[in-house]
């Protein structure tokens, strides 16, 4: 028989970090992979990435029947999907401030428990390519992003499709950063609520739990 007190330890808990990293690192780059598609980023045109744009334009009720990839309704549509993915990364990157905070706090509360404060601690890092993909997936289009595109081509027509490539591109990190983050975050809930149901089933006295 193992109390919970004999099997959380540092040791224990260093290398369940080391196996929870890498099943982390397989997944991102699979997912990676899933979004990529056999062509980007080596086709200049993104050529699966419009053509979603431009299916999303053809259901509008007042686009014309020969909807583009480049022309306005798929900008539109283009435009819109990224204020979306932005709202909710900003509501994810506020749930993960709070749920971080909160181990943070419960991290302190459990002094007198050192298995609790090591695995709340463990909780806490596990966390941290989630929150930190989602971070740096917070990117920004601005002025001297756009100058380099543009004094790419002389020609508008040109720049104007290089421009629409950057937007995309922009898509493409903000929706892989914030399909990366959530799985991330739900399972976090999903571990948070397995150890609340672990300590009500123990009245509140996880050192004494049996394996």
């Amino acid at each position: 028989m193992v109390s919970a007190q004999q099997f959380i330890t540092f040791q224990n808990v260093l290398a369940a970090t080391s196996v929870v990293w890498y099943f982390t690192a397989v997944y991102y780059l699979e997912l990676r992979r899933q979004f990529r598609f056999p062509e980007y980023p080596f086709a200049s045109r993104y050529p699966l990435w419009r053509r979603r744009m431009k299916l999303y334009a053809r259901l509008q009720a007042t686009a014309p029947d020969n909807v583009s990839d480049r022309g306005p309704e798929a900008q539109e549509v283009l435009l819109g999907s990224l204020r979306k993915v932005e709202t909710r990364t900003a509501v994810l990157a506020a749930l993960w401030g709070v749920v971080l905070v909160g181990l943070a706090a419960l991290s302190l509360l459990q002094r007198n428990w050192q298995a609790g404060q090591l695995l709340i601690a463990a909780l806490a890092v596990w966390s941290v390519p989630y929150a930190a993909r989602l971070v740096l997936g917070i990117s920004q289009i601005d002025q001297l992003e756009t100058h380099k595109m543009m004094t790419r081509s002389s020609d508008d027509a040109a720049a104007a499709g290089l421009l629409q490539d950057q937007l995309i591109r922009d898509l493409f990190d903000k929706e892989l950063a914030f399909r990366f983050s959530a799985f991330g975050f739900r399972a976090l809930v999903v571990l948070l609520l397995a150890l609340a149901v672990l300590r009500f089933a123990t009245l509140g006295d996880l050192g004494a739990l049996r394996w």
